[in-house]
């Protein structure tokens, strides 16, 4: 079958930069591992893709392809559009399936040599060494690379990052496409610039082409967070602190464990450089540090501090649990034992009644966010806690929460207290199986398992009926019939475990 004239970039996703001549047929679309093999598919390793997606199919008559929308509970994103039908694609086309972007184009470009530095008879240059590191990622919260010097790294179709020895700087070469923009961030104002030339970069700087953007920036070593010589751990001078190594990553922050010359280690959780200047990212990282800092209960994490260092990275101060998270210990050992299980629920929960005492809703309890202290269970990330009275249907949402873990009234846009109790109960279920209560690929079908679907507690045969019986009422999908208390629920669940 002969070439169609069309190639399928895929400019972002789990193979950035693999280019697919398309031959005027049907190309099926669906989740698939690494490695397996389906004639006439492209396969996507990605949980948030349908088993069958969707199908580009050739249209003859008309020269071009169509996009047919398959999956009911996914969804595409054509030209920035969501589609649920048939879509003629023209000679250029944006598809969003997933965590993946593709640009659908006519005409393969030949792009030479130009992510090559022309070649030649130089001086030799001696070069400053650099100690930062430099990386490019995809607005926003995509794919973050480090940039290598002695390659290019190509970004979009046509455009590509490189090194150059001589200005010790790494420059974007546009190989003459002149549909490319850098925006950039000055004292006061920022600047857009239409780039039809090899630019070099700053830090910061934020460039767009083939409908998608890109963010330069650079990371130097972590300089003493004050005064130097003073290295107390107090609330007002954690001074003197260096990371050691990443502990830690998320979508938003990476956590860091610092130590200073005497030895002490405390957590550092930056916030990552590129949401520097995201009006939400701010608010939400500057409000788990406002509320942190006026919790003090041993169940809770404690906060030290929050700053910003000379380079203008946010950070919060914590102390540093070696414990582990609960997610750790159920990854490397598995269910944990009803007895210890019994005392986690009690720890957890006294935790959880202090907060509700000041009219605050955790909103993210989960194995990951629940740390060991010498055996004992500590709550963690305040990055979602909400006042009871804030909590309206456009604060919340898939957004805030992890699926998994989520109440049916949050995913209604609300929560109040007793939503933690339906967490909490989750997690215990977790704890003691091994496995999730409720499990999908996606949020939609959670959302539905959450609302709708009863719980089976069949894997929980080796309980006693009324502990069985007080989870059920825990998770019950009107929040008024649960316990008035989480406290109260879990004094209950752990008595009869005894």
């Amino acid at each position: 079958m002969s070439y169609s004239g069309y190639d399928l970039h895929w400019i972002v996703g789990p193979n950035p930069g693999k280019v697919i001549q398309l031959k005027p047929g049907l190309l099926c679309i669906g989740r698939g591992q690494e490695g397996e093999k389906r004639f006439g598919w492209l396969l996507l390793p990605d949980p948030t893709v349908s088993r069958h997606h969707a199908n580009l199919r050739w249209s003859p008559s008309k020269s071009k392809f169509f996009y047919e929308h398959l999956s009911k509970t996914n969804p595409t994103l054509v030209n920035g559009r969501l589609v649920n039908e048939d879509v003629p694609l023209g000679n250029q086309a944006q598809l969003g399936i997933g965590l993946s972007q593709f640009v659908l184009r006519r005409n393969r470009i030949q792009l030479g040599n130009a992510g090559t530095p022309a070649q030649g008879n130089h001086k030799a240059v001696t070069e400053e060494v650099d100690p930062a590191d430099h990386f490019i990622q995809v607005l926003p919260n995509g794919f973050r690379e480090r940039l290598n010097r002695l390659q290019s790294s190509r970004i979009g179709l046509n455009s590509c990052i490189l090194w150059i020895p001589q200005k010790a700087r790494y420059v974007l070469n546009t190989n003459g496409d002149k549909n490319v923009w850098i925006s950039r961030t000055s004292p006061g104002r920022v600047e857009n610039h239409q780039v039809d030339k090899p630019i070099e970069l700053m830090d910061g700087d934020v460039v767009t082409l083939d409908f998608c953007q890109y963010q330069y920036s650079i990371a130097r070593p972590t300089p003493k967070i004050s005064e130097p010589g003073k290295d107390s751990l107090s609330p007002s001078n954690p001074a003197g602190y260096q990371k050691l190594q990443s502990i830690g990553r998320g979508a938003s922050s990476e956590v860091f464990l610092m130590e200073n010359g005497k030895g002490n280690k405390l957590a550092g959780k930056f916030l990552l450089h590129h949401l520097a200047h995201n009006e939400r990212a701010l608010m939400r990282f500057e409000r788990e540090a406002k509320v942190a800092l006026t919790l003090d209960h041993p169940r809770l994490l404690k906060v030290y501090h929050q700053g910003v260092t000379p380079e203008g990275a946010r950070y919060i101060l914590t102390e540093y649990l070696g414990g582990g998270t609960f997610e750790d210990r159920l990854k490397t050992q598995g269910p944990i034992p009803k007895e210890e299980v019994a005392t986690l629920a009690q720890d957890i929960a006294e935790g959880l009644d202090y907060l509700h005492a000041r009219d605050l809703v955790h909103r993210d309890i989960k194995p990951s966010n629940l740390f060991f202290k010498h055996g004992r269970a500590v709550i963690a990330d305040f990055g979602i806690v909400r006042g009871v009275d804030m909590n309206t249907a456009t604060e919340t949402g898939f957004t805030t929460g992890t699926p998994h873990y989520m109440s049916p009234e949050h995913f209604r846009g609300y929560t109040e207290p007793r939503s933690d109790q339906y967490a909490l109960a989750l997690v215990l279920y977790e704890l003691l199986t091994g496995e999730k209560l409720f499990d999908a690929d996606d949020p939609i079908a959670l959302a539905f398992m959450h609302v709708h679907q009863e719980p089976d507690f069949s894997q929980l045969q080796f309980l006693p009926r009324q502990a069985v019986e007080i989870l059920s009422r825990m998770l019950s999908k009107q929040s008024g019939a649960r316990f008035d208390t989480v406290r109260e629920a879990a004094r209950w669940f752990s008595q009869s475990l005894a």
